[in-house]
């Protein structure tokens, strides 16, 4: 199993590659499923924030972060005009534990 050593900076990549895959299924879903988007984007929110706690010198997981915080108010907002402030002002840990499963989709 020699080839199969990993690096942290190497899992570190496949954790950012998923989050960016949960960002663009959120995106994909905004304007079909809000409801479904913002779990995507709470999926991928989550992912940044491990990554930022594993790394905290990391601009571009720093980046990512705020990027994640930033389309969960840009859907709330276009969702709930006015009325942004919910998700966006609380930490990764309060906010509910997204499940696809509950939805009925996978």
């Amino acid at each position: 199993m020699r080839g199969w050593r990993l690096s942290i900076r190497t899992t570190s990549q496949f954790q950012r590659d998923l989050s960016d895959s949960y960002d663009r299924l959120g995106g994909l879903q905004e304007r079909s499923d809000p409801i479904l988007a913002r779990e995507w984007y709470l999926k991928g929110l989550r992912t940044s924030k491990r990554l930022v706690d594993l790394e905290p010198e990391n601009i571009e997981f720093q980046r990512d972060l705020a990027v994640a915080y930033c389309q969960l108010g840009w859907l709330e907002e276009r969702s709930n005009p006015g009325q942004a402030s919910g998700p966006v002002s609380k930490g990764a840990a309060d906010l509910p534990e997204p499940s696809l499963a509950t939805t009925g989709r996978s």
